[in-house]
C-alpha cells in the first residue's frame, strides 16, 4: 500500500463515519485535514505530518457537545 491509497482509505472512513447530508461541513473539514496532512508527508515532513495525523484521528472521534445552552 503507498501513501495516497492509505489516504483514500481514510477518506472512505470519513464517509463511512459520517454518511448523513447534515455532516457535509464535518466531511469537508475532515477531508481538508488529510489533503493538508498527505501533502505534509509528501514534502517529507514526517513529524509535522504526524502531529496532523494525530489531530485528524482527535477530530473524527470527537462527539459535539450535545447538552442544551441555558438560557441568558
Amino acid at each position: 500500500m503507498n501513501l495516497a491509497r492509505a489516504f483514500d482509505l481514510l477518506r472512505q472512513g470519513v464517509e463511512v463515519a459520517y454518511p448523513e447530508s447534515e455532516d457535509s461541513e464535518r466531511r469537508a473539514v475532515l477531508n481538508s485535514m488529510l489533503d493538508r496532512t498527505l501533502m505534509t508527508y509528501q514534502r517529507g515532513d514526517t513529524i509535522a505530518a504526524g502531529h496532523m495525523l494525530n489531530m485528524f484521528e482527535a477530530a473524527i472521534f470527537k462527539v459535539p457537545d450535545l447538552k442544551p445552552k441555558e438560557a441568558s
